[in-house]
């Protein structure tokens, strides 16, 4: 049988008109081709932050690249760092100097079993407490403090002191006693307050309408 090639030979589309005939379908180039031209709705769509800058990169020279390590990893180490003399061991006492080894702060993930003299220039409250609680010590800088991480979840609020005026009001004295007695005996009545009196006077605006010119009569002849 003959195959489509060869049947087509001398042809220079071989059956496929003069476009689309490159074999991989009409596909409009490769990647990202054309997606300013005739790719543009498909970018718009699905991709519509492609072309553009986002976003900012801090300057390299204000960040700092903090080495840490935890207490667990300290004590699965110990044993190698021993041998790598990067630990003196004294008695049962493990002395670790972690500042000359490049490590700049000390966490309290996982568990302590070794009594453990660790000198480190920060720490974590949860390190000092587990390497304390082992026998062991931690040594910061002088003046250097451990810090402290709030539990998740908890909000810190800064309570506001707002001082309360305390107003006295005077004491109400009965309608008797307050109003003096008429000459015939009998007691006068209480004295209206000014604004009790007061009336409201209200304002009324009249409408003045102006009459309208009378229609000009014409002078007969």
């Amino acid at each position: 049988m003959v195959s489509r090639t060869n049947k087509f030979r001398g042809s220079r589309t071989h059956g496929r008109g003069i476009k689309g005939g490159r074999g991989h379908g009409l596909r409009g180039g490769r990647g990202n081709a054309g997606l300013h031209k005739h790719k543009f709705m498909h970018m718009l769509k699905y991709d519509p932050d492609h072309f553009g800058r986002h976003g900012f990169k801090r300057p390299q020279k204000i960040l700092e690249d903090t080495t840490t390590i935890n207490v667990a990893e300290i004590e699965e180490r110990l044993s190698r760092m021993l041998k790598a003399q990067q630990a003196v061991k004294k008695g049962d006492v493990y002395e670790i100097n972690l500042t000359e080894l490049g490590i700049d702060k000390l966490l309290g993930s996982g568990q302590v079993r070794s009594r453990m003299m660790i000198t480190v220039s920060s720490a974590s409250r949860k390190a000092v407490e587990k390497i304390t609680k082992a026998g062991g010590k931690v040594i910061l800088p002088e003046g250097v403090q451990a810090e402290a991480k709030p539990a998740e979840g908890e909000v810190v609020k800064k309570e506001k002191v707002v001082a309360v005026k305390k107003v006295v009001a005077p004491a109400k004295q009965s309608p008797a006693a307050s109003t003096p007695a008429a000459p015939g005996g009998k007691t006068a009545e209480p004295a209206k307050s000014a604004g009790a009196d007061a009336t409201v006077v209200k304002k009324v605006v009249k409408k003045v309408v102006a009459p309208s010119p009378a229609p000009s009569q014409e002078k007969s002849s």
